[in-house]
């Protein structure tokens, strides 16, 4: 995370023994320099609101940064949210975004929104280990559209999915 918003993590969230928190950038190259070396332990890492927000070379940089920097750890996973193109597109008329100078731009706070459920997989390499559809879990009028759009597509409108490298 930025420095505002792990400053407000370490107040808000209780310390724990394994977890770190790190102030980076994730835009700037050698931003992992700043995170332990995994050496023989294996790593999980989350990236929670965050790819959607950046352009897809950003993405790519990302996870081939931390794809390097784990290669020493036996076993890696990664977990990450994710929306799909025309989430992307439609979230421009979204009540909590139609409050932003984004509206009056017309424009999607929004970057990058995953082609396919392969597309990370086969960025990194990786397996993908799971795919959880996040709009089934909400009810209502937002799980009649997830339906709709599985059919049309064959995939959720948005989701969160885990890939493996090593024997996690």
């Amino acid at each position: 995370d930025l420095p505002d918003v792990t400053a407000l993590k370490a107040r808000i969230i209780p310390p724990y023994v394994s977890r770190q928190l790190v102030s980076a950038d994730l835009r700037r190259p050698g931003w992992t320099r700043q995170l332990p070396t995994p050496a023989d332990r294996s790593v999980l890492i989350r990236a929670e609101g965050l790819l959607m927000y950046l352009e897809i070379d950003n993405v790519a940089h990302i996870m081939e940064e931390l794809a390097e920097w784990s290669a020493s750890a036996p076993n890696v996973r990664i977990v990450f949210d994710w929306i799909s193109p025309l989430g992307k597109t439609v979230s421009r008329w979204h009540p909590a975004v139609m409050k932003t100078s984004l509206a009056q731009q017309q424009r999607s706070p929004f970057s990058w929104g995953m082609g396919s459920q392969d597309e990370m997989s086969h960025l990194l390499g990786w397996k993908r280990h799971a795919d959880y559809d996040l709009m089934a879990a909400i009810g209502g009028k937002a799980q009649w559209f997830n339906r709709l759009y599985r059919r049309w597509t064959g995939r959720p409108f948005c989701g969160c999915q885990a890939l493996d490298r090593g024997a996690v």
